[in-house]
């Protein structure tokens, strides 16, 4: 019985299926990272928006902590029950 033949058969079909990517051409890894500094660049850009809505919804300064945030925005709404604006004491 011939071992050899049915291991190599299987260690070849295994390399073959195992690394389909090494066959890729440059042009698809060039394309493939522009894609993904496009997409990190565009995160960037939003979190810079997000950042320049929530200063001027909240006020602060650029680079505050925002994880109190909403516990603090909790306070404040919770404070009005929504029907009355101002009541004289």
């Amino acid at each position: 019985m011939d071992t050899n033949a049915s291991v190599s058969t299987t260690n070849s079909s295994f390399q073959l299926s195992y690394h389909p990517i090494t066959n890729r051409s440059a042009d698809h890894w060039q394309q493939t990272y522009s894609a993904w500094q496009d997409r990190l660049r565009y995160e960037r850009e939003q979190e810079k928006v997000l950042e320049a809505q929530r200063l001027r919804f909240f006020g602060g300064e650029a680079g505050d902590e925002v994880s109190l945030l909403e516990p603090m925005l909790k306070v404040v709404t919770d404070l009005f029950d929504g029907n009355t604006d101002y009541e004289d004491p």
